[in-house]
């Protein structure tokens, strides 16, 4: 493939502070993978790439932002407890005196800073400022797209796309890289209910590139928001056996067995699970620990006995126990915890949660975040693992409205739901059975022909009175 030289850059109106064309080149290799999920073996990869670009020119200040911030967005880490990445933050910041750096680079540098510091807010802000006046900025773009998620906030994730879609569509950037931005603005279409919308948008960034697996993920989304279980296990069988090295190659399968479950096809979700789902939890890769622990999860609220499998998701996930870096990953820590019986070890989160919150900022996203609902949501899955179902529905009730503050994507936090019926449909208290056929209404309104709806209301309604 053929990556943008210095030249090239300054063509089309984003100067690099940098002289070495190899740098520039391997920069361009670093955005384009991180834009399309896709790993390129020519450049050995992001992190190959990373590395080459650092020997060309060590003095890239282009270089220290993205594997600092790469590195954050990763969500496996921050600044609260691994001291190498605030020291290499720190001496990013001093960079930012130097005279040769681009007004855009600078930019990025604080951005990166205030997201380290917890400032998501004023992060994604400084990367709009950005893309004000250089809309085509990938990283920028990109970058201000993880801020959005990780904050809950899908109609900003998707009006910041929108917002630079015209200025891509105009030919300065590749027709391939265009269709990546269609991909992930499809996305926030269909995480803010424009589900025909998505799905169009999805389809029209595969005509772009084949294999675009942001394209082929919500075009899984949608299917489970739609409840069309049934062309969603065809559409993925015939997709997820491409061999693509796409960041989303584990999780494709994940949404595969969500179709299943639906159905009630316990024995095929298992099966995928065994090969393809929990297969991934040793990859590092926080996803693919929080999809085998919900995957898990789901099953276990539909009766299904899952064996030995909590183990090894909770001998993965215990090293993060001091993370604090995302809540939604430190919640589906604490399921392994407690779906492995590690109660001592889910007590250790709870309370390495309870010290980050305490030695924090008030206006820290991550901590803000848990002391609003992941704090409550975390007492909620303990009460349910001690057969406290009450005390479920009166902590979680109250907050459900609440937890898009912990990102995940609405098929992601539906386990949070099914948790909280569950738990109304186990109460002792009638109120709370009234209140889980009041939920499955509600759910049925808004995903109408779900099986798994349907079987618990069933439920639902033989135990309620009239």
């Amino acid at each position: 493939m053929s990556w943008k030289d210095c030249k090239e850059w300054e063509n089309i109106g984003l100067p690099l502070s940098t002289t070495s064309n190899e740098a520039a080149k391997m920069y361009d290799a670093i955005v384009t993978q991180y834009m399309s999920g896709f790993s390129d073996d020519s450049v050995d990869g992001i992190g190959g790439a990373i590395k080459k670009m650092t020997d060309a020119d060590p003095n890239f200040v282009m270089g220290p932002i993205i594997s600092n911030g790469l590195t954050l967005f990763s969500m496996a880490t921050s600044t609260w407890n691994n001291p190498e990445l605030k020291s290499n933050i720190e001496k990013m910041v001093q960079s930012a005196d130097n005279d040769t750096l681009t007004w855009r680079e600078k930019l990025h540098i604080k951005a990166i800073k205030l997201f380290s510091e917890g400032d998501f807010t004023g992060a994604s802000d400084t990367f709009e400022e950005i893309l004000l006046q250089h809309p085509t900025d990938a990283l920028a773009f990109r970058f201000a797209l993880d801020c959005y998620f990780y904050r809950g906030e899908m109609a900003q994730y998707r009006d910041c796309a929108a917002r630079v879609m015209p200025y891509w569509k105009s030919g300065k950037v590749s027709q391939s890289m265009y269709g990546y931005l269609k991909s992930l603005y499809a996305f926030g279409l269909e995480e803010t209910n424009f589900f025909d919308e998505a799905e169009k948008e999805s389809l029209q960034s595969l005509e772009l590139n084949s294999r675009d697996g942001w394209a082929t993920h919500t075009i899984a989304h949608v299917m489970e928001m739609q409840c069309r279980y049934d062309e969603g296990i065809r559409y993925l069988n015939d997709t997820a056996h491409n061999g693509q090295k796409h960041f989303f190659e584990g999780h494709i399968y994940w949404h595969l067995g969500l179709y299943y479950i639906e159905k009630g096809d316990y024995e095929a979700a298992l099966s995928l699970y065994d090969e393809y789902v929990g297969s991934k939890v040793d990859s590092g890769v926080m996803l693919d620990i929080s999809d085998a622990a919900s995957f898990l999860q789901r099953l276990e609220y539909e009766g299904v006995n899952v064996g030995p499998r909590w183990m090894k998701v909770f001998n993965f996930s215990k090293t993060h126990v001091d993370d604090q870096a995302l809540v939604f990953n430190d919640l589906h820590f604490m399921m392994a915890a407690l779906g492995a019986k590690q109660q001592r070890i889910a007590n250790e989160l709870f309370e390495s949660i309870r010290n980050f919150v305490r030695s924090s900022s008030s206006d820290h996203t991550v901590a803000k975040t848990f002391e609003e609902v992941g704090i409550p949501i975390c007492e909620s899955l303990n009460a349910y693992h001690c057969g406290d179902f009450a005390k479920v529905v009166n902590t979680y009730n109250p907050v459900r409205y609440n937890t898009r503050q912990i990102t995940g994507s609405d098929a992601q936090r539906d386990v949070f739901n099914l948790l909280l019926i569950h738990s109304a449909l186990k109460s002792p208290e009638m109120d709370h059975k009234l209140l889980a056929r009041s939920l499955l209404y509600e759910r049925d309104a808004f995903k109408p022909g779900s099986p798994m709806t349907a079987r618990l209301l069933e439920k639902a309604t033989a135990e309620s009175p009239e």
